[in-house]
């Protein structure tokens, strides 16, 4: 079957130069219970420049969020191509009884396509607080709020609500001990009743007796059954007592914080008595506030909880470098979390690809040369062969330059229906390659493909020469770039650059943070 190439563009922004999405929602960030995302409280007219004049719209706005949008947003909800993938997938995919789940939504445009698909329900999980605000506004413009369900929150503090299971049982009310399987007993009357799984399972006294699937629980004696009572009602009440003396404490704190403010009255006025109403109201009030308090956290924990498994995921939550916005992780813990068994996963398979390459074009932006007779060779003594930029950091669009890929090597495969990050555990690999084109290789480029589909004919990719005329992909994702220099003279003074032959093997040392596929380090240890 003929494979479709949809490139898409996405590009995410980088606090840390080795990570390329905001470090609040990167893995791991909000891995405690009932901790809440956080939001940049700086707003947009804050961080202006104090001679701008700012539209109202933007006034109050997160400085960030703005940011962002301008960034990265704008151009990849405008990758066609990209757009068109994920709508071919959800078309081919989505079944009127499936319910959709997105991690990281943002605008909300791939839960919406999702929606068009017309399955059960789309639950879109979005950590942003003011990404969520956006999105809702995006499905209500569409008429598509009452399909789609936005979730504020981080994926790993969403789960699936527990239902009550009911057990059904019979009531049988018996004579003789019946301890005697073997001997006969006569039964009286026969009716059957439900229990929650917290109800008392056991019924005390001679006549009557539980029978869960066939099995007749151990009958306790009077005088156990007594026992076990007493022991209860004691319990109850030294719980209870407790309570009460840990109330009684806290409104008499409470008293006297109001005693000693309000009877302290200036001279001339008459001070308020402890048996006022306004100490009396003091209980209720403190009542009411913790009604309000348990109603707020029971809110709280219902946003956060999804009434059903999920048949189907989608996301794109990839960065410059596939896994750049940890979406591995995310996925993995999806898949143990929220997902049914045997989901649909868009997308399914990724591979994440480094490539030597040459370009005149980028070694006049990247390296000194000599002018008319001037020799300016000090100041590749600072050339960085260590971090990672993105293309649109360098102001380029890799496929407008005299690009040509000399050795292309496979950094990882990643099965997103099962693998997580167990793989990773290594802090370098080292890779030889058989060079396909002969040059001087001036750097490596990092791109990957990803494919939404099983039969893999839905394709996104960021390649150079799969990018051509799309210029929102090249600006959203592009790609990542890393000089390199040539191993001999890697300890000396001034680098210079290993040349490819065409045929002959090249080899590359990438580094790596152990258990991470977000960011890696290339360099060349021998060429042919």
């Amino acid at each position: 079957m003929e494979t479709k190439n949809y490139e898409k563009n996405g590009y995410e922004s980088n606090e840390k130069p080795y990570h390329f999405v905001p470090s609040q929602f990167q893995a791991n960030a909000y891995m405690h219970e009932n901790e809440e995302p956080q939001c940049d409280p700086e707003t947009f007219e804050s961080c202006a420049q104090p001679f701008m004049d700012i539209p109202p719209r933007l006034t109050n706005m997160c400085n960030s969020v703005v940011l962002d949008v301008n960034d990265w947003h704008m151009p990849m909800v405008n990758d066609l191509q990209r757009n068109d993938a994920y709508r071919d997938a959800l078309r081919k995919l989505v079944k009127p009884n499936d319910v959709v789940l997105e991690i990281g939504c943002g605008s909300g445009i791939l839960s919406m396509l999702a929606a068009r698909c017309n399955p059960k329900k789309v639950y879109a999980i979005e950590a942003s607080t003011d990404f969520a605000t956006i999105a809702n506004e995006n499905l209500k413009k569409n008429g598509l709020s009452e399909k789609v369900q936005i979730i504020p929150e981080m994926s790993t503090n969403v789960y699936i609500k527990k239902k009550k299971r009911k057990l059904q049982c019979s009531v049988e009310e018996i004579t003789g001990n019946y301890s005697d399987n073997n001997s006969p007993i006569k039964k009286k009357r026969v009716y059957s009743s439900t229990f929650s799984d917290d109800a008392d399972k056991r019924i005390a006294g001679n006549e009557k007796q539980i029978k869960f699937d066939g099995y007749a629980p151990e009958k306790l004696t009077k005088e156990e059954e007594k026992r076990r009572r007493l022991k209860e009602k004691k319990k109850r009440r030294r719980k209870r007592k407790k309570k009460n003396k840990q109330r009684r404490k806290q409104e008499e704190e409470e008293h006297s914080d109001c005693s000693g403010s309000m009877t302290s009255s200036p001279k001339g006025s008459s001070p308020i008595s402890s048996n006022s109403p306004v100490f009396k109201e003091l209980p209720q009030q403190r009542a009411r506030e913790e009604e309000i308090r348990r109603k707020k956290t029971r809110d709280q924990i219902d946003k956060r909880a999804l009434p059903e498994p999920c048949t189907l995921l989608v996301s794109e939550i990839v960065g410059t470098l596939l896994d750049g916005e940890s979406q591995i992780h995310y996925y993995a813990d999806a898949r143990k979390r929220l997902l049914a068994p045997n989901a649909k996963i868009v997308p399914n398979f990724g591979i994440q690809y480094a490539s030597l390459f040459s370009s005149k074009d980028f070694q006049r932006i990247s390296q000194a040369f000599d002018y008319d007779g001037l020799n300016l060779s000090c100041l590749n003594k600072l050339r960085d062969p260590c971090s990672l930029l993105l293309s649109k950091n360098y102001g380029i669009i890799v496929n407008q330059l005299d690009f040509k890929e000399l050795c292309r090597y496979t950094l990882y495969e990643v099965d997103l229906e099962k693998d997580d990050l167990a793989p990773f555990n290594y802090n370098e690999l080292t890779l030889t390659e058989t060079c396909m084109d002969s040059g001087e290789a001036v750097g490596l480029i990092y791109w990957w493909e990803l494919f939404l589909d099983k039969e893999r004919t839905i394709k996104v990719s960021t390649h150079p020469l799969e990018t051509i005329g799309n210029i929102p992909r090249d600006l959203n994702w592009g790609q990542g770039l890393q000089l390199i220099e040539d191993p001999k003279t890697w300890n000396k003074g001034l680098p210079t650059l290993p040349v490819c032959t065409k045929g002959k093997p090249a080899t590359v040392q990438f580094r790596c943070q152990k258990g991470s596929a977000s960011f890696y380090q290339g360099k060349v240890m021998a060429v042919g």
